[in-house]
């Protein structure tokens, strides 16, 4: 059975695919747009990108956000029916290589976690796809879980700590996704979720992002892009040029940490605090898990605080592991 594991985030696009014992994992920028909008090298050639066909249209899928002229970033409910978001599921099925998907295992936001939006995603994904005017692919099942729940299938399959595991198995574990649109998260008790307990905060990777920029431009005068400094988190690199400077990014992270992590994790316990329960275990996953982690142990100070090794391919790999199942 050829199984796929999806997450399509604000930022990244994640992908877990293969068989049992044999499988590949991806991980690309989100940017998707018209074919029309990727610049051209000097030589008139296209720079690489995915292309595929949504709906007659050529677009290019997982390049940098910052390569497409005039891209406009969707960060809205609607992001799951926009032509980007079809754009990127597509893109993820071409890497698969392959003419037949058994069964696709993707996420929603906790909060967008309803039958309306659910029903909507099945029908985008199931079935029939052109993705290229020669390649053709068919996805045969499609299921969607709560975002965070392939963050809690992945630490259990991955954990080697048996006094962890047995938290997470037997008492109350909560987790996080802290995302470039929102911070999700979900409440577990042996594996069962706590609706009651679970939601989204909007301060983001996105808000994050936006309060070092201002940061930044206290020093320097002006505001650097949102774009150069996602650029650089995503690719570890420590600086931006900006205004024909080196900007080392660390301390203007570390203030716009300090200001808005806190606030999403205040949000948790607020949540939680309405169900009457604590948490024994917090797993923090997704591309800004290491910038909210310090607010998780200051606010969670009795819990057992987890990130994942590989925290970004967290949620595409437990929804393949739920795929498997």
């Amino acid at each position: 059975m050829f199984i796929m594991g999806l997450d399509i985030g604000y930022s990244n696009l994640k992908v877990v695919f293969g068989e049992p014992g044999n499988r590949q994992e991806a991980v690309l920028p989100v940017g998707a747009g018209p074919a029309t909008l990727m610049p051209r090298n000097t030589f008139g050639g296209a720079v690489d990108a995915i292309y595929v066909d949504v709906d007659g249209e050529p677009y290019v899928a997982g390049v940098e956000p910052d390569r497409l002229q005039g891209w406009a970033r969707e960060l809205n409910d609607s992001y799951i029916t926009s032509k980007a978001y079809k754009a990127l599921f597509y893109a993820a099925l071409s890497i698969s290589g392959q003419e037949v998907i058994d069964r696709l295992v993707t996420g929603l936001p906790v909060s967008h976690y309803n039958d309306k939006y659910i029903s909507k995603l099945v029908d985008m994904m199931q079935g029939e796809h052109q993705i290229a005017p020669k390649v053709s692919l068919e996805v045969k099942e499609v299921l969607v879980v709560p975002q965070p729940g392939g963050a809690y299938h992945h630490t259990f399959e991955n954990i080697s700590d048996k006094s962890i595991l047995e938290l997470i198995s037997f008492g109350r574990s909560v987790v996080i996704d802290p995302g470039y649109f929102s911070v999700d998260y979900v409440a577990l008790t042996e594996g069962e979720i706590r609706y009651l307990s679970s939601g989204s905060s909007l301060e983001a990777m996105s808000f994050l992002m936006k309060a070092t920029s201002e940061e930044i431009q206290k020093d320097y005068s002006v505001a650097p892009s949102v774009e150069s400094l996602e650029k650089a988190v995503r690719g570890n690199r420590p600086f931006i040029v900006h205004n024909g400077r080196k900007v080392e990014l660390a301390s203007y992270l570390k203030k716009a940490e300090e200001a808005v992590a806190p606030i999403a994790m205040t949000e948790v316990k607020n949540t939680m605090r309405k169900d009457g329960h604590g948490a024994d275990v917090l797993i923090i996953a997704g591309g800004g898990a290491n910038f909210y982690k310090k607010a998780a142990e200051t606010i969670f100070p009795d819990a057992v605080v987890v990130v994942p090794e590989n925290p970004v391919i967290a949620n595409a790999d437990g929804f393949w592991h739920l795929g498997a199942v």
